[in-house]
């Protein structure tokens, strides 16, 4: 699908900078930040998701004592 992107010149800096790094074009190069990101939040949703898991089933009985505390 095509897309326009329209990006300050800093933001367009930045996008240049991560395709010299990356040796690649800047289409490619925020393809990759796009990617890299969504990965960063699903990783993070996961770790929260699994931490609420382990705290309403493994340590239950310490929550629940904690909470008269």
């Amino acid at each position: 699908m095509a897309m326009t992107l329209r990006l300050d010149s800093e933001h367009d800096a930045m996008v240049e900078a991560l395709a010299k790094e990356m040796k690649c074009s800047k289409h490619q190069a925020v393809v990759n930040a796009i990617a890299l990101a969504h990965e960063k939040v699903t990783v993070h949703e996961k770790a929260l998701s699994r931490a609420r898991e382990i705290l309403t089933t493994r340590d239950k009985a310490l929550m629940e004592r904690l909470a008269d505390a």
